[in-house]
């Protein structure tokens, strides 16, 4: 039996309104604009990495967001000069914010701890000199939008290993006003024994995708190609091939000829402790992305292939809860298959 079915769908020959859509764009196809949307704060968030209001208590949380702390490594080059890129070796995490209300104006820094939730600003960012940046304005079609890329292999040059964080901060015509708080990054150069019993998942962002965090929001990537990425406790390995599809004539003397044959790969990640922010980004923007590629770096994965491969999500995201401290954690399994599936054998010499 074929595993998998693709269906043609026809294109709609109507206009349809799929809710309220990023207020940045300037291209809605065949989309209807979108009415205000009503917010105390109306900035949009997305990213794999969450960020959190530091200027408002719940009550149910550490004082401090940063308390839970995610992995970073930087590499560099022979000459000493940070690459621009993310590799195995380096990482780089990203943010878009969408601020709705048209004059508002944003800052990014970068924040190194220099004791107990004590923050001094290492950089405030006006250029690309530690990632990509881009102010409120100059990314075309979508002209609320701001966004900053850390490379981390350029902190590292510049500003040294450490415990980091990255702060948006927002004022619009000095009445409403905001900050928002990644969690804390431990910078190191790339080790592969300090960076094992960890995984790295780097997406690229479809052309439209929602919010879990505003109903009927939508976030307008079109044309942007975003690129988003995190790295979190699991494991991601145990390649198995549960599924072979076989494609074959039979005569009538009962003679079988194999033609076309394929086998879908499969893996399964397991997670460390995970908060909530991490799993909701995981399962929205992660589960959904137009692309998605992992690497592994656990020392005791017998596969040291899973570096940068493509994969697609194969199963639900179910995680299972842990609330017996805060903040609350979950694990999770999730099953995935290989993204390019070309395992294949045939006896068609044409095929393409």
């Amino acid at each position: 039996m074929p595993e998998s079915l693709i269906y043609i769908i026809p294109v709609a020959t109507t206009t349809t309104p799929v809710g309220p859509r990023g207020g940045g764009s300037s291209n809605n196809g065949g989309v209807l604009m979108p009415v205000p949307i009503v917010s105390t704060i109306p900035i949009q968030v997305a990213g794999l990495v969450p960020m959190v209001r530091c200027d408002v208590d719940e009550c149910r949380s550490l004082p401090n967001f940063c308390c839970d702390r995610l992995e970073a490594f930087g590499n560099t080059t022979i000459s000493g000069i940070p690459i621009s890129s993310s590799t195995y070796e380096n990482d780089l995490n990203d943010w878009l914010f969408d601020c709705q209300l048209v004059g508002t104006v944003g800052t990014w820094t970068i924040e190194k701890c220099s004791g107990k939730n004590r923050w001094s600003v290492a950089a405030t960012i006006t250029n690309n000199q530690y990632g990509r940046f881009q102010a409120i304005g100059t990314i075309s079609g979508h002209t609320t939008y701001t966004g900053f890329t850390v490379n981390w292999g350029r902190v590292l040059v510049g500003l040294g290993i450490g415990i980091y964080r990255i702060k948006f901060s927002s004022n619009y015509q000095e009445k409403i006003t905001c900050c928002f708080v990644s969690p804390e990054f431990r910078l190191r150069k790339f080790n592969c024994v300090l960076a094992t019993r960890t995984v790295k998942f780097e997406v690229v962002m479809p052309d439209l995708i929602g919010t879990h965090t505003n109903t009927g929001y939508l976030f307008d990537f079109c044309g942007m190609n975003w690129a988003s990425s995190v790295r979190v406790g699991g494991f991601f390995g145990s390649n198995t091939v549960p599924t072979y599809t076989e494609m074959f004539n039979k005569f009538q003397t009962g003679q079988i000829e194999h033609v076309h044959a394929e086998a879908t790969q499969k893996w399964k990640f397991d997670s460390l402790l995970l908060t909530k922010e991490i799993h909701d980004r995981l399962k929205v923007y992660m589960m959904l992305a137009k692309q998605t590629l992992v690497s592994d770096y656990n020392v005791l994965n017998v596969d040291y292939t899973i570096k940068q491969l493509p994969i697609a999500r194969a199963g639900a995201y179910e995680p299972t809860d842990y609330n017996n401290a805060l903040p609350p954690k979950s694990s999770v399994t999730v099953e995935f298959n290989a993204g390019i599936q070309n395992i294949i054998a045939s006896n068609c010499c044409n095929l393409k």
